[in-house]
């Protein structure tokens, strides 16, 4: 800041924008930079701002102006590969993704690497940024869940079990978790052990549609028609159109098998 008055401006356009008023918050911050055009900063809070409120292009310029002035903010060039990334420019993506981590090496930019390399069919390399992401925080259960994804695409059940039940260890109370480590058991035709992972998944989320689908397939498998029935039934009211006709057509199948 090089003023009073851009300190006073910048400080009530943060009390704003921790008010969850970031709209309101935007003409203080440009006041702030006409102030004190120089601090990247600024530029950096105002892009955050930008972005929160869905004006990512305009947000996008000033992560550049960021970078412009201070070449060493991981999180500019973080990011500017999101927005990249929601465009479709992968290999642009990519690139913002790998000079962030050049400079600040983050679980959370090797995933985000991992996402822009795999839509590009690049496997190799998003295995690796997903395991260094995983290495990275034993915590994050998000890279672990994306690998377990990618290898399932790969036609890997095995391998992608291992990265599920990484992704349920690190992050038990998520039922994304619990759930595609049913859809990787299934795949290998280990259905008892499917039905375990959903119910699992059930109990840390009772009215998941997607897991209710899943556990009433492996009811039906077992000709536990009526329990399968009643999943169904319950996933309807939170099921999206898609699902609602996979609801649809096992509940003809399991009328027609049940007779």
């Amino acid at each position: 800041m090089t003023s009073e008055e851009a300190d006073t401006v910048y400080e009530r356009a943060v009390e704003l924008t921790e008010s969850n008023k970031s709209e309101e918050a935007l003409p203080y911050y440009r006041r702030a930079i006409q102030l004190s055009p120089d601090d990247d900063a600024l530029h950096y809070d105002l892009a955050l701002a930008l972005s929160e409120c869905g004006l990512q292009e305009e947000a996008y310029l000033e992560y550049q102006e960021t970078i412009r002035l201070n070449p060493k903010d991981s999180d500019a060039f973080h990011n500017v590969g999101v927005i990249l990334e929601e465009r479709g420019e992968y290999a642009e993506a990519i690139e913002a993704y790998r000079s962030s981590i050049a400079i600040n090496p983050s679980a959370d930019t090797f995933n985000q690497l991992g996402l822009a390399l795999s839509k590009l069919e690049r496997d190799e390399e998003a295995i690796t940024a997903y395991s260094e992401a995983m290495t990275l925080d034993l915590s994050d259960d998000a890279s672990a869940f994306n690998l377990g994804n990618l290898l399932m695409r790969l036609q890997k059940p095995k391998e992608a079990e291992v990265a599920y039940r990484e992704a349920t260890q690190r992050q038990p109370q998520a039922s994304e978790n619990w759930n595609n480590l049913g859809g990787a058991l299934s795949k290998q035709e280990k259905d008892m052990e499917a039905a375990e992972a959903y119910l699992e998944g059930l109990r840390h989320s009772p009215h998941d549609p997607e897991v209710q689908f899943n556990l009433a397939r492996c009811f039906a498998l077992y000709g536990s028609w009526d329990t399968a029935r009643g999943l169904l039934e319950s996933a309807k009211p939170h099921a999206d159109p898609s699902l609602q006709s996979d609801i649809k057509r096992l509940m003809e199948r399991i009328d027609e098998d049940s007779l």
